[in-house]
């Protein structure tokens, strides 16, 4: 077996989302295997490769096919920490870079990797601004190498499910898609609350879920035109957070409104995106509700596993029930063969800034009394950063600091 016959990834970012969603998936591979690692605290990045070499010694334990076992002593053999990002970069044996750092560095990291022309996938949002997310756009199309706006929910059984439904037609023409995401915040960083690394509260972290997920069922053929906020607030400004109790400075309850329109017909649907990290006030709504002309799909929770309750309007009423899955497995795969056959995700660069201007909207429609804001519009208001500041990051912190105003003053 040629020890070329998978690709080989390495990550940036060995934090909690890699630890606790993305390693998981990587033993299961393949045609793809992780052998880097790097992180700017060097232990953690020491640390996730310990655990994924104990990983790939219990599967080796266990083969019996030589060629599986060829595979899996290769990755130990290949198994290596970076001192730096420079040094990866530099590393023409890496196929794919998987990045799990906060938002704030995620264009950082992503444009120099892109720009030493490894494939590049990134952990959602793409990034805190849709400024900063745009500079990717550019940098993905000057060097012609493949990106993924890495959004598992999309990838979930859930979701390619529903989408089929959707186009089966059985409910007839969409006319809106609700998503709402919502816990009881993650007050075990400080990050998640500093809007200068996140780049906002719960709208940004929960909501960038509910609104690419939407924009999936909806379908990415369509566009994104006018955003409104519906109600985006601070429900509980003093928090206990990483053992320090304090006020917080973001929004932890987003309920924000998308009008996308079919350019070939003019026609429109309402994606109403709820995010929150307040769930103990919110813990019983609906999750997912779709209706169309003639129908509607909803899903809901029978003894812990999912059920799709599909109605029409001649009062017919189904349940499908859904196999549990791993979406981050599932995203992890999909770009995989992405690289393999050289496709671009159906979630690539473009679908990941949309996606944050969207955001960005939003804060500004509820920063201006809630009014409908355009996307083109946002965009426009976010260009004036670009002229006033020395470069796009400086741009995007005045930006963040701007459309924050309204949750400084809780």
């Amino acid at each position: 077996m040629s020890s070329r016959e998978f690709l080989r990834v390495a990550v940036v970012g060995t934090g909690g989302i890699f630890i606790g969603a993305h390693l998981r998936a990587y033993p299961e591979l393949k045609d793809a295997t992780l052998v880097g690692f790097y992180d700017v605290v060097r232990s953690k990045a020491e640390y996730a490769a310990k655990r994924y070499r104990e990983m790939i010694r219990e599967k080796l334990g266990k083969a019996e096919a030589p060629e599986e076992r060829e595979r899996l002593n290769t990755i130990l053999k290949e198994m290596k920490v970076y001192s730096n990002l420079e040094e990866l970069a530099e590393d023409e044996g890496i196929d794919i870079i998987d990045v799990c750092t906060p938002p704030k560095w995620h264009d950082e990291v992503a444009i120099p990797l892109i720009k030493s022309k490894h494939n590049v996938m990134v952990e959602k949002p793409m990034a805190r601004t849709w400024i900063e997310s745009n500079e990717v756009v550019k940098a993905v199309k000057e060097n012609g190498v493949l990106y993924q706006h890495n959004e598992n929910w999309v990838y979930s059984n859930v979701a390619v499910f529903v989408k089929k439904l959707i186009e089966s037609g059985i409910i007839g023409d969409l006319i809106s898609v609700t998503i709402t995401f919502e816990h009881n915040g993650p007050e075990w960083k400080h990050w998640f609350w500093d809007p200068l690394v996140d780049g906002g509260g719960t709208l940004i972290d929960m909501g960038t879920h509910a609104i690419t997920a939407i924009w999936f069922l909806v379908g990415f053929d369509k566009k994104p035109c006018y955003v409104k906020s519906c109600c985006m607030k601070v429900n509980f400004p003093i928090r206990y957070i990483a053992g320090h109790m304090k006020r917080i400075n973001v929004d932890d309850y987003a309920n924000i409104k998308i009008i996308f329109e079919d350019r070939r017909t003019k026609d429109v649907v309402i994606g109403n995106a709820i995010s929150s990290w307040c769930s103990s006030l919110y813990a019983h709504r609906d999750i997912l509700r779709v209706e169309g002309s003639e129908g509607s799909i909803r899903m809901e929770y029978e003894e812990g596993k999912v059920v799709l309750i599909l109605t029409t309007r001649e009062g017919g009423m189904r349940k499908v029930p859904i196999q549990r899955d791993d979406s981050f497995a599932n995203e992890i795969r999909n770009f995989v063969n992405c690289v393999r056959y050289r496709e671009k995700s159906i979630t690539d660069e473009t679908i990941g800034s949309e996606t944050m201007a969207i955001i960005g909207a939003a804060y500004l429609s509820e920063l201006e009394e809630r009014r409908l804001v355009a996307l083109g519009e946002f965009k426009e208001y976010a260009g004036k950063y670009l002229k006033e500041a020395g470069n796009y990051k400086e741009a995007a912190d005045m930006l963040i600091r701007d459309l924050m105003k309204p949750y400084r003053a809780i």
